[in-house]
């Protein structure tokens, strides 16, 4: 079903309309997932479908049970969420006022600095708590949006427990974060959970080509590297110089693992410099590639994230057993957790520099 023009998440678009259709809507939902599986996407076309003006049911359903509905897309509503500026649906994410309503993803500058630098704060849920606390201002519901709340500061995340426990009439609060186990249990348990996972790879290969118009190959490429988060996906197909860097990151990679220690605390210092967004977005990368270093090398017929270079992939297979590939893979999510906690972001790559693999 791909009514709201979500793909690999039909249950969810089932459930939630369902739940309208019904007038069973809960006053708070959250949607997790990894980034770029589309929790965003799934959250703005639910806002459009709660507050449009024209819906039409979705394809009929057994008896006993409601009908879902879509949003028209057309109805003033839904354009003006769809840009991410209507009064009624505030977004709020790190580094952007509630007040300031926005479709814009959060910048890369909102993830540079350590702690209070990358979260959403108190004063951004107590804005949020003023605007909730009035009737909406031209819509049937508002809809404020929450967008990975788990980087909120734990004072942020309590401040909105009361609005979780009290709500207001004709409000939906929705909230996005990579995982429930990021935020605190009280504010998970006043949500309805929707677990989102990646989509097959065949789908999200055939969403990138039929809708995106991206070529067979290319579609395919994609659709693996993204792991089926087809988010991710569509953004890595409208920016090659995303995907060149990517070529370019990989290729460092590779250079990394012959290099003598002296060089590997170099590339660690360098890399401390960088915007720590450009960091994550390296691990998660790395990640990636001793994966499919793993799976080669202990023979698991799993499809590999990095498809473009399976022949390199196997070559390294050759000459790191896989204890050595899950070990870079441990060291690197724990590196992930240390700059997380805002551990010293040279020390951390130092000490993973240190204990990636080498080759001799």
């Amino acid at each position: 079903m791909n009514d709201w023009d979500i793909v690999g998440h039909e249950w969810a678009v089932e459930l939630l309309s369902r739940d309208l259709a019904g007038g069973r809507l809960r006053h708070a939902y959250l949607f997790a997932g990894p980034p770029g599986i589309g929790k965003r996407t799934l959250a703005l076309k639910f806002a459009q479908v709660i507050n449009c003006l024209s819906p039409s049911p979705l394809p009929p359903v057994p008896a006993g049970e409601a009908a879902g509905v879509r949003a028209c897309g057309e109805c003033r509503p839904c354009t003006l969420i769809a840009k991410g500026s209507h009064p009624d649906v505030p977004i709020v994410h790190s580094g952007v006022p509630s007040s300031t309503t926005s479709s814009r993803r959060p910048s890369t500058a909102t993830r540079n600095s350590p702690g209070e630098g990358r979260s959403i704060k108190i004063d951004q849920v107590r804005d949020l708590e003023r605007q909730v606390s009035l009737a909406p201002y031209e819509a049937t519901y508002r809809v404020p949006i929450l967008l990975r709340f788990h980087e909120a500061t734990t004072g942020a995340q309590n401040a909105l427990l009361k609005t979780l426990e009290e709500p207001p009439p004709q409000v939906v609060i929705l909230l996005t974060a990579d995982s429930p186990d990021l935020l605190l249990p009280t504010i998970v348990s006043r949500c309805d959970v929707l677990n989102l996972r990646p989509t097959s790879i065949a789908k999200a290969k055939e969403a990138l080509a039929q809708r995106r118009g991206v070529a067979g190959e290319r579609a395919e490429l994609l659709a693996h590297l993204s792991g089926g988060r087809l988010g991710w996906a569509v953004r890595m197909s409208e920016d090659e110089e995303r995907l060149a860097q990517r070529n370019e990151r990989l290729d460092k990679l590779l250079g990394l693992i012959a290099a003598p220690r002296r060089a590997r605390m170099a590339y660690a210092e360098a890399l401390a410099k960088r915007p720590r967004e450009e960091v994550y977005e390296l691990l998660d990368l790395w990640l990636t590639w001793w994966r499919d270093v793993l799976l080669a090398s202990s023979h698991a017929g799993a499809p590999f994230a990095n498809a473009d270079r399976i022949e390199i992939i196997r070559g390294l297979a050759d000459r790191i057993d896989p204890e050595r590939a899950r070990a870079a893979i441990e060291a690197i999510r724990k590196t992930g957790e240390a700059i997380d906690r805002n551990a010293n972001l040279r020390l951390a790559l130092e000490v993973l520099a240190l204990d990636l693999p080498a080759l001799k």
